[in-house]
């Protein structure tokens, strides 16, 4: 049985891309199972369904939109940031927000709501909300370069993060890293980004083999994942990506960047394509993990600025050939985007959001989600 919650989604602060970290989840206490939830596939849980509820409802302001991805191994959640336009955007986590007051007062009253009626011990604690990486503010050590939708891992004891950036804000996209001093603890300052001996930053990997597959599109939405390879017998550590041959925007493949144990190395083809009709030719926004002996992966496919999305499922022996059936994990009606799957305990928790790329009134719907069962799952209703 999956468990639903709608969590809060925030406004964004600013009009250009800033990547920004919680230093503390949101507790939720008590996990709803109403009978309705039981009978159905998916269940928006809000004031409506709970009296009083136990965790931060939606804004009735379609404007506040967040994507946020669970970082592996911790329970902190980083968020990616995008620019504002005044027109329907191609991107997730696009959000529309005046000025730094009306924010101030949509929150306080978003505060006031979400606790009325609820007892000491139901109260959801807000996240201190952090700015790391801001191309606007040399005080983040990311002047100019738009670094965003993170994955953070502990790898020999030192913190990473790997972001997908552009390094003047514009051109083909590309993954980047930041990391913590050694043996720090994870914390929302301290992150380096990584940079040559001139300043520049430095892509984790060149393209001399994968440019036929991410050459003039560049590099999207990076995802770590450590593995089993049953070929070679031993663990690796992957990043995949989606990559773009021809433009920025798509069509997209997804493939992966592999530690060889001292850089980061390239691949001479996708690993995964698009090879079903409702995929429409495009498949990005990789998540995923191993477990039971499977490299498991959920993905978007279709195109953004075309407003269809549709979320997929498949997974591998080894992570790189033999996929099964792509199976359809969300249709096209839910908007789903970056569906991040993390276990916790005996249980696995997923983050994803509900978009709006479309014209017209954002869907109320629309906005970040939780949910979690005891299986990772290949289709979203079981």
């Amino acid at each position: 049985m999956v468990r639903w919650k709608r969590l809060l989604a925030t406004a964004n602060r600013r009009n250009h891309a800033q990547m920004s970290i919680l230093s503390r989840q949101e507790a939720h206490p008590r996990l709803c199972r109403s009978e309705h939830e039981k009978r159905t596939a998916f269940t928006r849980v809000d004031s409506r369904s709970f009296p009083q509820p136990d965790f931060w409802p939606a804004p009735s302001d379609p404007s506040f939109l967040r994507v946020v991805r669970i970082s592996p191994a911790t329970k902190t959640s980083v968020t990616s940031r995008l620019p504002v336009s005044d027109a329907p955007s191609r991107h997730a986590g696009m959000s529309f927000c005046p000025t730094e007051s009306q924010n101030r007062r949509r929150w306080n009253k978003i505060i006031a709501f979400a606790t009325r009626n609820m007892s000491c011990s139901q109260k959801s604690i807000p996240g201190t909300e952090v700015k790391i990486f801001d191309p606007r503010d040399c005080s983040t050590g990311s002047p100019e370069a738009e670094l965003l939708d993170s994955t953070v891992v502990q790898r020999n004891r030192q913190w990473w993060m790997y972001l997908a950036g552009q390094p003047r804000g514009f051109g083909a996209t590309d993954i980047f890293s930041a990391s913590l001093a050694a043996e720090a603890p994870l914390s929302v300052t301290g992150w380096k980004p990584t940079r040559d001996a001139t300043g520049e930053l430095v892509p984790v990997a060149g393209q001399q083999r994968s440019r036929i597959w991410d050459g003039n599109g560049g590099r999207h939405c990076p995802s770590y994942v450590k593995g089993w390879d049953p070929c070679r017998r031993a663990w690796v550590e992957r990043i995949y990506n989606a990559g773009a041959a021809d433009n920025l925007w798509g069509p997209y493949t997804i493939g992966f960047l592999e530690w060889n144990g001292k850089a980061w190395m390239d691949q001479s083809e996708a690993a995964f394509i698009a090879n079903e009709d409702w995929e429409r030719g495009s498949v990005y926004e990789p998540n995923l993990i191993y477990h039971d002996g499977k490299w498991k992966m959920w993905y978007v496919a279709g195109s953004n600025h075309e407003d269809y999305l549709i979320h997929g499922c498949a997974e591998s022996g080894d992570g790189a050939t033999g996929w099964s059936k792509h199976a359809v994990f969300a249709g096209p009606e839910m908007k789903m985007f970056d569906f991040c799957v993390r276990q916790r305990g005996t249980r696995f928790d997923a983050i994803f959001a509900r978009v709006w790329v479309g014209h017209g009134a954002p869907s109320p719907e629309t906005g970040l989600w939780w949910c979690s069962a005891e299986h990772p799952a290949r289709i979203l209703s079981e």
